[in-house]
């Protein structure tokens, strides 16, 4: 799976000590969600299922709003913050968890990502997939959840897509999709058959996903992109170029004006000199 992780500024005003990780970081993100149950509410949910294999999407201004929060309070350049985000979105508007729920350790010391009264989840994401790599993300951990079956009934498999870049000032749709490829353990076997069915089927759904919610979302382009570094740079990194675009936007009409003012006092000049000849 492709990962990325880069230097970005972030709040001057809080030092690396005073910057969330851990469970400090859980617990902000939990509470951050549900302090804002009016946006947590409209979270859209789109989903489509084969047998053992469940493909999610989710969007709503409730993760839009998240991403400005985490901008000042994480190390937003580290991949296993936005790992730890996915988790508690993912417990709370699909399983209606708390944090209480997460990273806990079962009776052989292991450590469950999501652990409930009934299912535990393992969670790994990754950045710049699409529909198109899911079968390479499943194949890639399909060793490994065939033998967690006996500690994990389920993995999600997460990456972020987004609408293309808008050209000029960012629009109030939701813009980032959170994608979810469940897979539940049970079952599987560590066969070519069975690694080619599952990657296969994964695949297929997510791709069936993407265009389901492109229609339901009136995607005017037609097609969502991988969002090619961690989501909360790639966001800030898209707001500061649509800011750049609508500031030489400004530049070139102010210029275009001038322009304008600099022929009429030409023509004015122009004007007064032959009166004055007259």
């Amino acid at each position: 799976m492709k990962r990325i992780c880069v230097n970005i500024a972030v709040d001057k005003a809080m030092s690396d000590d005073e910057l969330l990780s851990g469970t400090a970081l859980l617990e902000r993100v939990e509470a951050f969600l549900l302090g804002h149950v009016p946006l947590l509410a409209h979270v859209n949910v789109s989903m489509v299922e084969d047998g053992q294999v469940r493909v999610i999407a989710m969007r709503c201004h409730a993760i839009e709003a998240l991403a400005d929060f985490l901008s000042d309070h994480v190390k937003i350049a580290v991949l296993a913050h936005q790992h730890d985000v996915v988790l508690v979105v993912g417990n709370v508007v699909l399983l209606g968890g708390d944090v209480s729920w997460l990273k806990q350790r079962n009776a052989h010391g292991r450590e469950i990502d999501i652990t409930t009264w009934k299912e535990t989840i393992e969670v790994k994401n990754g950045v710049d997939l699409g529909p198109h790599d899911v079968a390479t993300i499943v194949d890639e951990y399909f060793e490994e959840m065939v033998a967690s079956k006996a500690s994990k009934r389920a993995w999600w498999l997460c990456y972020f897509t987004r609408r293309p870049s808008p050209k000029g000032k960012i629009t109030q749709i939701c813009m980032y999709y959170l994608n979810i490829v469940e897979i539940t353990v049970d079952g599987l076997m560590d066969d070519e058959a069975c690694r080619d069915s599952t990657r296969g089927t994964a695949m297929r759904l997510a791709e069936e996903l993407e265009k389901k919610v492109i229609e339901e979302d009136a995607v005017d382009e037609g097609f969502l992109v991988p969002v090619k570094n961690v989501w909360i740079v790639d966001k800030l990194r898209m707001e500061r170029d649509a800011a750049v675009q609508e500031k030489d936007a400004l530049q070139i009409a102010l210029d275009e004006k001038d322009a304008v003012l600099e022929e009429k006092d030409k023509i004015i000049a122009d004007l007064k000199h032959r009166l004055g000849d007259e």
